[in-house]
């Protein structure tokens, strides 16, 4: 019994032994490293190689998996100086895009190979024992374990390596391969250095000799032109200097604007202007637009002034901004030879130039400087262009820089209504630079009995104070004046038989604000009729100055029928021995009241 009892325990503890056994057994394989179980190799570039920038470089990325180990590859990782880019295992686009190493394409294993047996994502095992008892105490006991292996293998991929994406200099690349082992998950190639170069620059064979001017003149004019464009700018110059003009005019009409005018910019100034004043006007146009600005200046200026003229006015109706350039740069160079270009441009051309070029940044003096160079004809002609476009203040701008006698010799030529418009936007000073007289003529009204007075006034205001001259009105001899009163102008007046006329002497004070003011008496005779209109018109004359009406330079008075109240108002007068204001301001007689009742019943004194 005894025996039997330490057979039991015996085996008791054999069958715990074999189970810590199996658990050690198995456990140890669960946690054996995995670092040496995958080589990560890059092939396809070396570290240290020098590479010309641009050159393709095809690289291949291993992934070395040892025998005996099943391998969850997750993540193909490419890092090119420091940046990562990502792919699945089966290949494809890198994430982020880029242009270095777009994609990757796997080479071997097939795509399948991921999704099988072989491919998995850790490993199993399995363990087990067991125990009986037969009859007579025999005892059968027995343990086992087991795990899963793979034979080894390699995963390639291939890339290319587009080298004209990143810059001259060192850079790096490395492959990372993230699994799903553990403890360790990423795997890594050797980081590799290379520097990229600039390729070399090509021998270029030495040029051949271009043509002379004589082979030019033997082709047609089509090939000269296109010798020309293929020389250097400096030697097609020196060609068409030494050629012919008639020539060299052929093959100008033969390039485009911009190859003539690129030769042209280097011709001397006399052969082309000689050349220009040969093509079209169209054709002249388009090259001079297309010279610099300097170049074309000098050629304008040397081109005859009734060639010169229809180019510039081509010019500025193609491209007015460019245009005012070179006349901006043609009066730096000689105003007076610009001026006479301009003279010869329609009105509107020059206004538009004229404006343009106030607006360079050389400002409106030089507006100015042309206005004073041009005659006064088209001076004047181009002043009252802009006023019409209403470009005031621009003009006022260019006016304020205009010479003084200038300003005032246009200002004259204006029309009162022109002077009148410019006058607000001039400055205090250029106002002050200005010798221009305002009048306005008013009329008490505009009707009267006969024998009654209205009254008329004529004011004026100057910018600068009226040294002397004359204000004059023009009235019928029948009509009589009365209660003559003048302010500002110390002088003389006297009535003539159809005139009125106040003078301004020099030796007498100056001022800047003067008026006349006068009654006009209606005759009560038969001189005057009902319904008739007296008409007086005012005139001013000031030496060197502008005069303006702002009013019409006339007034009308219009002769009504007298009223009863007048009659009687006369006939009492004519018993109170007073004066009426229906009687011409005097007491008036028997006459007067005969002549009022015949005004009244028929319109007039027989």
């Amino acid at each position: 019994m005894c025996i039997n009892l330490s057979v039991k325990h015996l085996l008791s503890r054999r069958q715990t032994l074999a189970v810590l056994l199996t658990i050690a057994i198995i456990g140890g394989l669960l946690f054996i490293p995995q670092a040496s179980a995958i080589r990560v190799e890059i092939s396809g570039i070396t570290s240290g190689e020098t590479i010309t920038l641009g050159v393709v470089k095809e690289l291949e990325f291993r992934i070395v998996v040892e025998s005996g180990e099943v391998v969850p590859v997750q993540e193909i990782r490419v890092v090119i100086d420091g940046v990562q880019y990502t792919a699945p295992p089966t290949g494809g686009d890198l994430t982020p895009a880029n242009s270095i190493i777009p994609t990757i394409t796997l080479v071997t294993p097939p795509p399948g190979y991921f999704y099988s047996a072989s491919y998995g994502y850790g490993y199993g095992y399995l363990y087990g024992y067991g125990y009986a008892f037969g009859y007579g105490y025999r005892a059968l006991y027995g343990y086992g374990y087991g795990y899963g292996f793979t034979s080894g293998s390699q995963i390639r991929y291939s890339a290319s390596l587009y080298t004209s994406y990143l810059s001259l200099g060192s850079h790096t690349i490395r492959v990372d391969v993230a699994t799903g082992l553990q403890p360790s998950n990423i795997f890594s190639s050797q980081t590799i250095s290379f520097t990229l170069v600039s390729p070399p620059t090509p021998t270029q064979p030495a040029p051949s000799a271009p043509p002379t001017a004589s082979d030019l003149e033997a082709m047609s004019a089509e090939e000269r032109a296109a010798q020309l464009t293929q020389m250097n700018a400096s030697d097609a110059a020196n060609r068409i200097e030494q050629m012919s003009v008639d020539k060299a005019v052929e093959a100008i009409k033969a390039m485009n604007a911009t190859d003539a005018a690129r030769i042209l910019n280097l011709v001397n100034t006399t052969r082309a202007a000689q050349i220009l004043a040969r093509l079209t006007v169209e054709e002249a146009v388009r090259i001079t637009l297309n010279l610099n600005v300097d170049k074309a200046a000098d050629v304008v200026l040397t081109m005859d002034v009734r060639e010169a003229a229809p180019v510039v006015e081509g010019m500025t109706r193609e491209n007015l901004h460019r245009a005012a350039q070179v006349v901006d740069n043609m009066i730096a160079k000689d105003a007076a030879g610009a001026a006479r270009v301009i003279d010869e441009l329609p009105p509107d051309v020059a206004a538009d130039l004229l404006l343009e070029i106030a607006g360079l940044p050389s400002t409106p003096e030089k507006a100015a400087m042309l206005i004073d160079a041009m005659s006064l004809t088209k001076a004047v002609d181009a002043v009252k262009s802009i006023i019409a476009s209403n470009k005031m203040q621009t003009l006022a701008q260019i006016l304020s820089h205009v010479s003084t006698s200038r300003l005032n010799e246009i200002f004259k030529q204006l029309s009162s209504s022109e002077r009148l418009r410019t006058l607000p936007y001039l400055d205090a000073a250029t106002q002050a630079r200005l010798k221009h007289v305002k009048a306005t003529l008013t009329v008490e009204r505009v009707d009267a009995q006969p024998g009654s007075s209205v009254k008329v006034r004529l004011a004026l205001s100057s910018t600068q104070p009226i040294p002397e001259g004359s204000v004059s009105f023009s009235i019928p001899a029948a009509f009589k004046t009365k209660a003559l009163s003048v302010e500002g102008l110390p002088g003389t007046s006297a009535r003539e038989a159809t005139r009125l006329i106040v003078t301004k002497l020099a030796t007498q004070p100056s001022y800047a604000a003067a008026s006349v003011a006068f009654d006009l008496v209606v005759p009560l005779n038969a001189s005057v009729s009902v319904g008739q209109i007296v008409t007086v018109v005012a005139s001013v004359n000031v030496p060197d100055f502008a005069v303006s009406f702002d009013t019409p330079t006339a007034v009308s008075v219009t002769v009504v029928k007298p009223t009863v109240q007048s009659i009687f108002s006369a006939l009492n007068s004519y018993f109170d021995k007073t004066v009426s204001v229906y009687t011409e301001g005097r007491v008036p007689v028997k006459q007067d009241i005969y002549s009022l009742l015949d005004f009244y019943f028929r319109g007039r004194v027989d």
